[in-house]
């Protein structure tokens, strides 16, 4: 029997929201995520222990049991990795953004989110075309899915460090899993060396180097001409974050747990996580809008429950009207992927070919706009499980369920445990 892991990015949200809101979870009309809800088990998790706010990568590394707490797992060389399939000897990786600077501040970090594809394409590679760094270091910008980019520099001159802050107003400085900051409109922040030794001193210079020069580069760019023409924010601004040198070392999932694994993903950041693990990694069918087809995603995953021990499912859509605030986008997402997804998805699998676990690798308030470290909802069915009482899958339901583990890194070593269910 096959353990099918359905990750909704940052669908969980604060229960205490302001203004007497429900969660967006609660508020969502999901009648297909809530049938599950009362075939099966429910609880509430800590998606990382001790109160840290997860990353995408850190939150389902956790929920993989892996200790991302005693280590620090940088998302720049993980991202770099599942956009390139490879990351240089030495080199140092960041995840950045094209961002928006207007009269001295970061007006938009992502751009509004309506840069194209085809405009983000044309943009980096004029950067890696006309920029060259004054020390020599060959370097690598490519954008990962428009606004989001990936930067890898081979080091030349001398080694090069991991241990600078970000150079992002819109991060914590020194957050080891990157607490967004909510204000608007920073000053662009430099990136700075986060110790005495010369490595550390020399990569921020080489990095603060980089953004001023690209800088000059995308102000007078001819896409950028053209959106302010159409009164769009440019995409003039690189902001930087998540810098690290070389992967971490772990046990793949076969390693680990004996199990012939699948990751169907979304974005390169998931990629890199299969990549990582050894998963085979499955691209998530796209419409014609470039978007997931939620529909073919069901199809997919009935198509390849027989072949795979654990399957891993990651759906992006409730997370980025977390971060854009928007509580109305995020119950309409939720909505959507009840509908197109879990809908024909129950009908399409057989109950006793898979346990079915839905849950999230973090919270992304419309509150706040960011990740939280709130606790996650969490449901298991299958025909191993006892039920509870609870029959919806939202914050305050799950709150009441029998799931006796608290912490995600616990829930797949829980869950191999079919006694316990």
């Amino acid at each position: 029997m096959a353990l099918l892991l359905l990750i909704l990015d940052g669908a969980a949200d604060a229960a205490d929201s302001p203004g007497g809101h429900s969660t967006p979870l609660a508020a969502a009309e999901k009648p297909s995520l809530d049938s599950l809800a009362a075939q099966g088990r429910t609880g509430m998790l800590a998606p990382i222990s001790g109160g840290m706010v997860p990353q995408t990568h850190t939150g389902v590394l956790s929920l993989l049991g892996y200790d991302v707490v005693s280590q620090r797992f940088p998302r720049g060389p993980i991202e770099t990795f599942g956009h390139l399939g490879k990351i240089w000897p030495g080199a140092l990786c960041a995840r950045c953004n094209f961002s928006t600077l207007f009269e001295g501040r970061i007006t938009s970090r992502r751009v509004c989110r309506d840069l194209s594809q085809t405009e983000a394409n044309i943009l980096t590679n004029s950067v890696m075309e006309s920029l060259s760094i004054d020390s020599g270091e060959t370097f690598y910008l490519g954008s990962v899915s428009t606004y989001r980019l990936v930067w890898m520099v081979k080091p030349d001159n001398m080694p090069l460090s991991g241990n600078v802050s970000n150079a992002d107003p819109g991060y914590a400085e020194n957050a080891d899993f990157a607490i967004p900051q909510k204000d608007l409109a920073f000053r662009p922040v430099p990136c700075m060396p986060l110790g005495d030794d010369n490595t550390a001193k020399y990569t921020a210079k080489l990095v603060n180097t980089f953004i001023h020069k690209a800088h000059i580069i995308l102000e007078q760019h001819s896409i950028n001409e053209h959106r302010r023409e159409r009164q769009y924010p440019p995409a003039n601004y690189i902001l930087a974050r998540d810098f690290g040198i070389g992967l971490p070392q772990l046990p793949s999932i076969l390693e680990k747990y004996g199990l012939r694994s699948a990751y169907i993903y979304e974005l390169p950041i998931e990629l890199g996580v299969a990549r990582l693990l050894d998963m085979r990694a499955i691209a998530a069918p796209a419409g014609k809008d470039g978007n997931v087809c939620y529909q073919d995603l069901a199809v997919l995953i009935s198509s390849v429950i027989r072949q795979f021990e654990l399957i891993v499912c990651h759906i992006k859509g409730p997370d980025e009207p977390g971060h854009d605030g928007d509580y109305p986008g995020k119950i309409a997402s939720l909505e959507r992927i009840d509908r197109e997804f879990f809908s024909p998805l129950v009908k399409l699998i057989d109950p006793g070919s898979a346990t079915i676990v839905v849950t999230s690798d973090h919270a992304t308030p419309w509150s706040l706009g960011t990740h939280s470290s709130d606790k996650v909802p969490v449901l298991v069915v299958g025909s191993s499980v006892i039920p509870d009482s609870v029959d919806r899958f939202d914050e305050y339901s799950c709150a009441k369920g029998s799931m006796p583990i608290g912490e995600g890194v616990r829930l797949l070593p829980f869950l191999l445990n079919e006694e316990q269910l």
